[in-house]
């Protein structure tokens, strides 16, 4: 097999999953090709309704250990930055549910802050099972501190300021992320949560929240995780050409 096709393949773009080689696969030095072969999503306009965003770049990255260690598959949504818009790295969108029986928070009283809350639990949890991420693959993921302002009315619902630290590494987008990075009204292509199976989730419900979810600042779609990983100064060896 030749040295390119036996890298470290923490993200590939062109490769099929079976020409690929996985992180937990490969021991071998690590050797920076940089990810030039990944793009980010091209924005569209839907007349009198709002914008969408059409995925250019897909990685594989992990696997789910709770679903038969599946490769995990996420949709690139910023090729060259996280989810602040100025910090280097690649923000990831899993393209598949990575689990279905996740709660926000077990008890109301705990309030719908995700600081603190179930969700937030489970994603550090999720992120740090070594047997999802290798050590390795942990190692490229990084959290970012931001705040997201409330919304009066973003898809027509009012939404509480969110916010995120350095240690949250896995979590659930905003609205705001939803919007800037999915789409950006109701129905638009892209808000429909799918299983492994390419099945529509909880009958084809929208990576909204219900009725009783309306004021939380980040939400689970059952679940659908966001990530960010380093890819510069040899942190990362990305793509299978």
């Amino acid at each position: 097999m030749e040295v390119a096709a036996a890298l470290e393949q923490l993200l590939y773009g062109v490769a099929t999953q079976s020409n690929a080689v996985m992180l937990a696969d490969y021991d071998g030095p690590a050797i920076q090709l940089g990810t030039g072969g990944i793009s980010g999503p091209t924005e569209e306009e839907e007349e009198g309704k709002g914008s969408y965003y059409i995925p250019n770049s897909y990685i594989y990255f992990g696997v789910n250990s709770g679903n038969s260690s599946t490769p995990i598959k996420w949709r690139v949504l910023d090729a060259d930055m996280a989810n602040d818009g100025t910090t280097s790295g690649m923000f990831l969108l899993s393209e598949y549910l990575l689990a279905s029986d996740v709660q926000f928070n077990s008890n109301y009283s705990k309030g719908n802050a995700y600081q603190g809350s179930d969700a937030q639990t489970w994603c550090s949890s999720f992120a740090g099972n070594i047997s999802n991420f290798s050590t390795a693959e942990q190692a490229v993921m990084f959290g970012v501190a931001k705040i997201d302002s409330a919304e009066s009315s973003l898809y027509d619902y009012p939404w509480r300021e969110s916010s995120l630290t350095a240690n949250d590494k896995l979590f659930f987008l905003s609205v705001r992320e939803l919007a800037d990075y999915v789409g950006n009204y109701i129905v638009a292509p892209g808000l429909v949560a799918t299983d492994t199976a390419q099945r529509r989730a909880c009958g084809g419900s929208v990576l909204l929240p219900p009725d009783i979810m309306k004021t939380r600042a980040r939400f689970l779609p059952s679940v659908l995780c966001a990530l960010t990983l380093w890819t510069a100064s040899g942190r990362l060896v990305p793509l299978l050409t």
